[in-house]
């Protein structure tokens, strides 16, 4: 199986106090300048993750899989 996931992350309050109703009214363009470098932008918790997902792997399973007929599943850490 394949994990792949995010650590958790969050913009920090002075760049955003609430991001989703910001993002609502002035549109995602308010956070057009942030760049996935900017790492003084971000809050960072490594004792959790994002929302990621779980794959087979087909080479060691003996199983085929086509795009039609991919198995996957979504998970997260704490």
């Amino acid at each position: 199986m394949r994990f792949i996931v995010n650590f958790r992350y969050n913009i920090k309050p002075q760049i955003s106090k609430d991001p989703f109703q910001e993002a609502i009214k002035e549109g995602v363009s308010h956070f057009g300048q942030i760049e996935s470098g900017d790492y003084d932008k971000f809050d960072s918790d490594c004792s959790k993750t994002m929302v990621g997902f779980v794959q087979n792997v087909p080479s060691k399973t003996g199983q085929t899989f086509s795009m039609q007929n991919h198995q996957v599943q979504c998970f997260y850490g704490k």
